[in-house]
């Protein structure tokens, strides 16, 4: 039988703008030490400084069912593969249950920080690029936020991109809403995507609503937004959108709340807009 660690650790690189949560991974290693053996695996993917809180190590292999049994304690507080959301009260849960197990806690409290080009088993590893870091802590903020207000998802796992799928409009594939949060161009958008080769066409066939659809969507009330209607992308890529863009200094964390807020009124106007009219839609 093999032993193991069952470890915490967090990244202060990433907190929660509505509460301020901190999002924990629990995980488990056969490593010596939980900085040589897991750190680096996951520096590569999110950088920043970790601490790892606690780690319990096991002369066999109860850590591995020990894992799976905190993972399904914490599943409704999943922000993305094996990092959740835990308070105090679950944290002192996390040690009972390691000692009860038999786990015995040992010193490994140490820190690391990543930032740049790293390595790993001797190989170059490059770090995500800023633009690349602040998408995923957008983004992942942004869904832990839609899930505690039950906004409906497609994918849970934040992108390390400026646009993110929310969902497929009534299951169908070809039409999606996605948001943008760009670095680059300093907006965050809504945008209705229909994809195919009468996405033009279709576009176009809504585009007939337009009067009806703008003031459904309270465009015209806000002097912030417009709709814009893109079909330069079609001859290329055979897709259309409908949009609404707010010109906005992305980096500025404290008013992420904000942004994050807008997303999700857009998010759901363009369903409740659209979602009755794309079924008339040849697609």
């Amino acid at each position: 039988m093999g032993s193991g660690k069952v470890y915490v650790v967090h990244n202060d690189w990433i907190k929660d703008p509505i509460n301020g949560k901190m999002p924990y991974k629990v995980g488990i290693t056969t490593e010596d030490s939980v900085e040589d053996g897991r750190f680096h695996g996951i520096g590569l993917i999110m950088p920043g400084k970790f601490v790892c809180d606690f780690a319990y190590e096991f002369d066999g292999e109860e850590y591995k069912e020990l894992e799976k049994a905190v993972h399904e304690m914490l599943d409704k507080s999943k922000v993305n593969g094996e990092w959740f959301w835990v308070d105090k009260r679950e944290m002192s849960g996390i040690r009972r249950m390691c000692e009860l197990a038999g786990g015995r806690p040992i010193a490994d409290q140490v820190a690391k920080e990543f930032a740049g080009e790293r390595k790993q088993d001797g190989e170059p590893a490059k770090a995500l690029s800023d633009a690349k870091s602040l998408y995923l802590e957008y983004w992942t903020q942004l869904i832990e936020y839609f899930n505690q207000q039950d906004v409906s998802l497609k994918d849970k796992t934040p992108p390390t991109s400026y646009s993110y799928v929310v969902n497929n409009i009534r299951k169908r594939p070809s039409v999606n809403i996605l948001l943008g949060f760009d670095v680059e161009d300093s907006s965050l958008w809504c945008s209705l995507k229909i994809k195919g080769v009468k996405a033009k066409e279709e576009m176009f066939k809504l585009k007939e609503e337009q009067d009806i659809i703008e003031r459904e969507l309270g465009i015209g009330r806000e002097l912030e937004t417009t709709l814009a209607w893109e079909d330069e992308y079609y001859e290329k890529h055979k897709c259309t959108y409908i949009s609404v863009y707010r010109e906005v200094i992305t980096k500025d964390r404290d008013r992420w709340e904000e942004f994050i807020k807008w997303h999700k009124k857009y998010a759901e106007l363009f369903y409740k807009t659209f979602s009755h009219r794309i079924k008339n839609l040849e697609l």
